[in-house]
């Protein structure tokens, strides 16, 4: 079981995101009184340690756990461009320097204890790169283990600025005196003595919330399997909400359809519409050289934009950063919405009716002046201002009776201040995470009562008094973390890590060699089975019985790239030297690795856990050792080959906890053992590469010289289930419609593409669409419920 310990914990964004993953907090380290109750009331079980400076020595005596993985943010007053920016000469700058004597003291005891050293995560504000005396760079000299700050890169001559350092005049010297100070990239990795560390500039726009929230990440380990760039930095034209470039570019090239149709502005995207102006006809839309289109009212062309937030002025299109200022002034905190009409701007009206002296004719809004309010006349009757009725008479105590309901005046925006929930959301936690019982009773407006009353209908007045105020909770959830960013960091760690139980033993295990076992194959087989080596796996959707055909359309080329690797039928019998394979099953990919390295050490254990698994809770006891990944690498590789022989039907599936959940086949130990499988792979003359990441990531490398091959999880027949799971998660048409994108992209890098499918009709048309050549495949299913049940099926192998 992976175990995590959180420094300046606030109210625990860490543990909300990687609540999914499985992972157990062994501690807390939270000073302040209310995130202090939040973790009390959300995590009764979790001690809080308190003052984070005294951990060390604490996890040094041993009277505190090291944990696998350290998280935390230390305060970020000392560095924001907010404050004073003392930086570590501000007590609370020189946590950050607390956390790297934190680290140290947790690796130190974990090695200590025969396991691996940690990962650590730390976060702060953009304001760190740029502090007058380098604190990101002692910080990461810190935490890589060098004794001389880092600097970004080389200092220019006194007085001159470059990328990497900018020139500070000393405003009563002048510019002859002053200093240099860093200017750090957004993103980088050191691979120093003691650790190896990347970081990098994330903005949690990207990641689902509507508020700009820029912060550092900086991961940093001393494990060998653990790659802290491949973490958080990623390749460039990554598939994700990524941020826009925002710089000039040449101009896009014509669509598809060019030349083919004329198209009009409203429809293509190539042909854009002119600006619009406010016309003030009753046609609708109009200006010179543009259709017309009858639309009654079109004359004013406006959009919401949003003002405020953080002292920022002019239109945002998306929330401010939370702070925990608790300002005062509403504009200096919240974000508003007005409408504003957009066109283009005229000059100032004048008395001559808008007209500039030089031909043309700026429009003018009638306004009428003071209007005097009047009363109704006895009978009910309304007196019309100025006889045409476009003026409304003032409003009555009566409502309008019997005018039948005269219009009323509705103000068109109102400022007010983002509620506690409003803020829980654009930080990513569910409603009402610090909304939490307290002993004080507080005051509570009638209003606020009724909101209250809005989600907890039943919830008794006296008791609502007693939840906590707003004021601790926008300051706490200022201060947090954003949880989808977190999320993700989590969950490449999670796909990284591999705990091990000790450091001696990810050295190659020599063992003796296996005697052959006596194999119980069927002796009938077709020859199309039998001229292609086999895998060692068995695996959802295996292609072995269909390489002729694959093979026969398998172009030539460089290098074979697989997303889906699988079982690894395709790139054993394909024939390629070079060979990047991906797969988002971290246990695959290790499993292969380790065949690599250590092959004779993963087919012993494998082969002796496989003879002992004779009963149902022998079984299980090989399954909870796998799942609680204690291990090391060798040996949770030789777990995953054993589960997968003698798991029911050789099926690999996990719950929603990442666990793996299938039951034990009874003829498990009985079967023939693939020795002769598994050495012909470990004995392979190719350079492959096995990494642990999604389809995008992977086909994002290929280009010039590459083939591609995909073997995704099949799009179901209409009326009927498939195999969508994707390591656990749900591959749906939309992944589909990605998957056909990005090897369209990596064709026009140079990449040739072979992928099998159903013959869903979705899959036929989607691929038609975009250019695939598309051609008949009949695969027997091998992975079912029942033998009878295994029936051949029409797949699809396309090629573009």
């Amino acid at each position: 079981m992976i175990t995590y310990g959180s420094i300046c914990s606030g109210i625990e964004a860490a543990s909300v995101a990687w609540d999914g993953l499985g992972w157990t907090a062994a501690w807390f380290a939270e000073i302040e009184k209310f995130p202090a109750a939040v973790l009390a009331h959300r995590y009764p079980d979790v001690p809080n340690l308190g003052d984070m400076t005294k951990i060390a020595a604490g996890v040094r005596a041993g009277s505190i756990p090291a944990p696998a993985v350290m998280v935390g943010g230390t305060p970020c007053q000392a560095f924001s461009i907010a404050g004073l920016r003392k930086s570590l000469d501000d007590p609370r700058g020189q946590l950050s320097l607390s956390y790297v004597d934190l680290a140290n003291a947790i690796d130190e005891k974990r090695i200590e204890n025969g396991e691996q050293p940690a990962v650590h995560l730390w976060e702060n504000v953009p304001g760190s790169l740029s502090t007058p005396d380098n604190a990101f760079g002692f910080f990461l000299a810190g935490i890589a283990g060098e004794n001389e700050a880092f600097e970004p890169g080389p200092r220019p001559e006194r007085g001159k600025s470059n990328e990497f350092w900018r020139w500070k005049k000393d405003p009563e010297k002048g510019s002859s005196a002053g200093e240099h100070l860093a200017k750090w990239p957004k993103s980088g990795c050191i691979y120093g003595p003691q650790r190896q560390l990347a970081w990098r500039l994330l903005d949690a726009q990207f990641f689902g919330v509507a508020q700009r929230r820029r912060r550092i990440f900086v991961v940093a380990s001393a494990r060998n399997d653990v790659d802290p760039a491949e973490i958080l930095l990623e390749f460039d034209g990554l598939r994700r909400d990524s941020p826009p470039c925002r710089k000039p570019g040449k101009a896009a090239p014509d669509t598809f359809a060019a030349g083919v149709k004329v198209s009009s502005h409203w429809d293509d995207a190539g042909n854009p519409h002119p600006t619009l102006y406010q016309s003030f006809n009753t046609g609708g839309i109009g200006t010179s050289n543009q259709e017309v289109f009858s639309q009654r009212g079109a004359g004013l062309v406006a959009e919401p934009v949003a003002f405020g937030g953080g002292n920022c002025s002019g239109a945002l299109d998306v929330a401010a950063c939370l702070t925990a200022k608790g300002q005062r002034n509403d504009f200096d905190v919240e974000t508003f919405a007005v409408q504003s009409a957009t066109g283009e701007l005229c000059h100032t009206l004048n008395a001559e009716s808008g007209e500039t002296g030089k031909g043309d004719a700026a429009p003018c809004i009638a306004r009428c002046g003071e209007h005097a309010a009047f009363p109704e006349n006895t009978r009910g009757e309304v007196r019309l201002v100025n006889g045409d009725g476009q003026i409304t008479g003032a409003l009555s105590a009566g409502g309008g009776k019997p005018g039948q309901g005269y219009p009323s005046i509705v103000t068109r925006c109102e400022v007010r201040r983002l509620t506690p929930k409003e803020c829980e959301r654009l930080q990513g936690f569910p409603d009402g995470w610090t909304l939490i019982p307290e002993k004080k009773r507080n005051a509570l407006a009638a209003d606020e009562l009724a909101y209250l009353r809005l989600t907890h209908p039943d919830m008794p007045e006296e008791e609502a008094h007693r939840l906590a105020a707003d004021g601790p909770r926008y300051k706490a959830i200022g201060n947090s973390m954003a949880v989808p960013v977190m999320r993700w960091i989590g969950d490449r760690i999670a796909n990284q890590i591999m705990l091990v139980a000790s450091v001696a033993e990810t050295r190659p295990v020599d063992l003796p060699a296996l005697p052959a076992a006596k194999k119980k194959r069927a002796p009938a087989r077709k020859v199309a089975e039998d001229k292609y080596p086999r895998s060692f796996l068995k695996w959802a959707g295996g292609k072995h019985s269909v390489l002729d055909e694959i093979l026969a359309v398998m172009p030539a080329g460089k290098r074979l790239i697989e997303p889906f690797v699988g079982s690894g039928t395709v790139f054993i019998n394909a024939g390629f030297k070079r060979n990047l394979l991906g797969d988002i099953n971290p246990d695959l990919i290790n499993l292969f690795n380790q065949l690599q390295g250590n092959p004779d050490a993963v087919i012993n254990t494998a082969h002796q856990l496989e003879k002992g698994c004779l009963t149902n809770e022998a079984y299980v006891a090989i399954r909870d050792e796998f799942n609680g990944r204690q291990a090391h690498a060798v040996r949770h590789a030789a777990l995953f080959l054993a589960l997968m022989r003698t798991c029911f039907n050789g099926l690999c599936r996990y719950n929603l906890k990442g666990l793996f959940n299938v039951g034990w086949n009874k003829k498990a130990g009985t079967n023939y053992f693939p020795l002769d499988e598994l050495q012909h792979f470990a004995g392979l003359q190719k350079e492959m590469t096995f990494v642990c990441a999604g389809f995008e990531d992977v086909i994002g490398q290929a280009g010039e010289g590459d083939v591609v091959f995909c073997d995704p999880p099949y799009e179901p027949m209409p009326d009927e289930s498939g195999f969508t799971a994707y390591s656990g998660n749900a591959f749906t048409f939309e992944h589909q419609t990605r998957l056909v994108e990005g090897l369209v992209a990596a064709r026009k890098r140079g990449a040739k593409v072979v992928i099998t499918n159903s013959s869903a009709p979705s899959v036929v048309d989607l691929y038609t669409r975009n250019g695939f050549r598309i051609m008949p495949l009949a695969a027997r299913r091998s992975v079912s419920c029942k033998g009878d049940t295994r029936k051949t099926a029409d797949d699809i192998i396309a090629v573009l």
